[in-house]
């Protein structure tokens, strides 16, 4: 028996259910237990089984994926090219640069698409994974033009989350915008990171804009973009800007050299510990289980595996 998948072709009914469950844990929706979706408490997403139906419709296959060696699947140059040619379009009609907003995994090709074009107003980036890391081509173009960013993030994110599958996981992944926001910042730029239930707005998960709260996120957004973009929407128009100063080296608070012990089943979790690594100069150490996970071991829908 196979479904008809949203992104076209078929796939098998228990390839469908594993990319189900990862969806609601990964993206800290809720749980899967004894067979059950379930929802973290408080959270602002849509209750119902329709909802849930018409979320996973949503869904696009990534079968093609590559994610044990890192291959996301995704040409990110190709797309922050073309972002880049909408974005100059936009500025030949108008006159005004874009205020570009990302998401998730479309926040790599957004800030490499500054590299191609001068009139990016502003960047809001909502959870998008990592930050460039600091002195990259990248972290370098967008300073270049002094583009203003905030990252947003949601909820149940950080370790002391224990009863959501994959808090740590997005605790490590919002650690790089603390970095890039610090170095960015030092160097004359402007970068703020909008933690929602640090300004009283909880329950959102990786999708706050289908949260039943959307409005108010959206409303926050807005007053961000009111304070630190000028009316005419040119790139370098940040309202208050600090005094440049020299990029901060990455911060060590322990004051000795940093560690980042990871374990990592699929390929993901190593991904984001090397930029860790990367962005704060530590070393890396790989946690390998005594006996290796096999695919059944991981497979979440099965209430006797290894994981579950």
């Amino acid at each position: 028996m196979a479904l008809s998948s949203p992104g076209g072709g078929d796939v098998p009914v228990s390839a469908g259910r594993v990319r189900r469950t990862e969806q609601h844990t990964q993206f800290r929706i809720g749980t899967y237990l004894d067979g059950q979706f379930t929802r973290n408490e408080g959270s602002q997403f849509p209750e119902g089984e329709e909802v849930l139906d018409q979320f996973f419709r949503q869904m696009t296959p990534d079968a093609a994926m590559d994610a044990a060696n890192g291959d996301q699947n995704i040409d990110v140059t190709v797309v922050a090219q073309a972002v880049a040619a909408t974005i100059d379009e936009v500025y030949e009609r108008t006159g005004k640069g874009s205020i570009l907003v990302t998401h998730s995994q479309g926040g790599m090709p957004g800030w490499e698409s500054a590299r191609y074009t001068n009139h990016i107003a502003a960047i809001v980036a909502i959870e998008p994974g990592m930050a460039p890391m600091v002195d990259s081509e990248d972290y370098n173009a967008l300073l270049a033009e002094n583009i203003p960013v905030t990252f947003y993030c949601g909820d149940y994110i950080g370790p002391e989350f224990t009863d959501v599958p994959a808090a740590g996981m997005w605790g490590m992944m919002s650690s790089s915008a603390d970095a890039f926001t610090e170095a960015y910042t030092a160097a004359g730029g402007h970068s703020t990171i909008v933690r929602l239930p640090e300004e009283g707005i909880t329950g959102n998960d990786h999708f706050m804009f289908q949260d039943l709260n959307n409005d108010v996120i959206a409303e926050h957004v807005e007053a961000w973009i009111q304070a630190n973009v000028s009316s005419d929407g040119g790139s370098g128009t940040v309202v208050s800007n600090p005094a440049p100063a020299e990029p901060a080296e990455p911060s060590n608070s322990a004051g000795g050299k940093i560690l980042i012990a990871y374990y990592s089943a699929t390929g993901s979790t190593q991904a984001v510990a090397q930029t860790i690594a990367d962005i704060t100069g530590g070393d890396l150490f790989e946690i390998v289980p005594a006996e290796p996970y096999t695919s059944a071991d991981l497979d979440w829908t099965d209430d006797n595996s290894r994981v579950s």
